[in-house]
């Protein structure tokens, strides 16, 4: 949905236009393919990409696209001081941990179905 918005936003920018259309048919045509996408069983997902122990990269589908995600790693071991940080665990404990936020990109892989 929010790709749609966004491809609604382009046209009446004028940062595209279809010559054999018009403005009106042109979002009508977006909208129609944003509700079939909406209604589609399709589970939204998160991807989170670890090469060498390091996260690479996030991505994701649908409305989880955009959102921010932290990526919190307990192996501190060889981290510069100004990279730790003291996270709360359930206990009430503290641990230093690095921490990354990221923002979910949108999904550019293929995942094998379920």
């Amino acid at each position: 949905m929010l790709s749609a918005l966004r491809r609604v936003e382009s046209r009446i920018k004028g940062e595209w236009f279809d010559p054999t259309g018009d403005l009106e048919s042109d979002i009508a045509g977006i909208v129609r393919v944003a509700i079939a996408e909406a209604e589609s069983p399709v589970p939204e997902r998160v991807v989170i990409v670890i090469e060498g122990g390091m996260v690479q990269s996030v991505s994701g589908t649908g409305s989880m696209i955009g959102r921010t995600v932290h990526i919190i790693d307990y192996d501190t071991d060889g981290a510069d001081e100004s990279e730790l940080s003291e996270v709360i665990q359930t206990d009430g404990e503290t641990a230093e941990a690095i921490v990354r936020t990221e923002i979910i990109d949108e999904l550019t892989v293929t995942l094998p179905e379920d």
